[in-house]
């Protein structure tokens, strides 16, 4: 679960401003269902003595403090619990979607196709096999062992596909026609194929594609909070309220990065 924040716009009088000296901060909280997930809460508050009351929103939101939401508008005071959710593996996941229907539309022959997929924690495991289809060489490099040998086993017992399971990137990575890695980081610089990534950097031989563009599926737009960014949202629900669905998603377009 998490909190997200919202404020109300209603623009206040003098008498009002006055009045505030002498009253609490308004906030309300309420609980937001998610169909087949967890529930998230929103703290709606209205501004107090011209700013909005962050320790009064704090204590509305309670523990969820250090999971929250927060609008583009959003300052909150240094001395608050208040801290901002980044979605991480949803990202990841989205990348990998696309990166595999940009794969399939390359229609290349998959016996000249290696691909190598940078995967810590083991995030895409359930979504790796989905690779056996468009390359004859598959390497995973990630610290979580587990996940992956039990599916190197699956793949070799269904297809008759090896799968190489490293800790770090084989020394001949470079000749991957492709590669799959959320951070441009550990990629070889002198790679000169093409690689998906999330990070907009270039490297001199590679061609570098990236995603563009998030379409938040209809059944979600209406709980979207306000002033809330939709991919952050979609990525909350993702790994806070298990809206699982979300993670079989992917960006509306890959670009190279020129």
């Amino acid at each position: 679960m998490f909190v997200a924040f919202e404020k109300e716009n209603e623009s206040e009088r003098f008498f009002e401003r006055f009045h505030d000296r002498f009253k609490p901060p308004q906030v309300q909280k309420r609980k937001v269902e998610v169909p087949y997930a967890l529930p998230f809460y929103v703290v709606r508050a209205k501004e107090h003595r011209g700013k909005y009351p962050w320790e009064a929103a704090e204590d509305a939101a309670g523990i969820l403090c250090s999971r929250a939401l927060l609008p583009f508008w959003a300052k909150p005071e240094e001395e608050t619990k208040i801290v901002p959710f980044s979605p991480t593996v949803f990202f990841r996941r989205l990348l990998f979607n696309s990166a595999v229907k940009t794969i399939e539309k390359m229609m290349l022959d998959p016996r000249k196709v290696c691909i190598t997929l940078i995967d810590s924690g083991a995030y895409l495991v359930d979504l790796f096999e989905e690779l056996v289809f468009f390359g004859s060489q598959l390497c995973v490099v990630t610290d979580s062992f587990a996940p992956y040998e039990s599916l190197a086993e699956k793949l070799l017992k269904k297809y008759g596909v090896s799968l190489l399971v490293c800790a770090k990137l084989p020394k001949d990575a470079q000749n991957s026609t492709f590669i799959i890695s959320d951070s441009i980081l550990p990629v070889p610089i002198d790679f000169s194929g093409v690689l998906f990534t999330n990070e907009k950097k270039r490297l001199e031989n590679a061609v570098v594609i990236v995603g563009e563009g998030f379409t938040l599926p209809e059944k979600y737009t209406s709980l979207l909070p306000e002033d809330a960014d939709e991919l952050s949202f979609a990525g909350a629900l993702y790994e806070l309220c298990g809206a699982n669905e979300l993670g079989r998603l992917g960006y509306d377009k890959m670009c190279a990065c020129g």
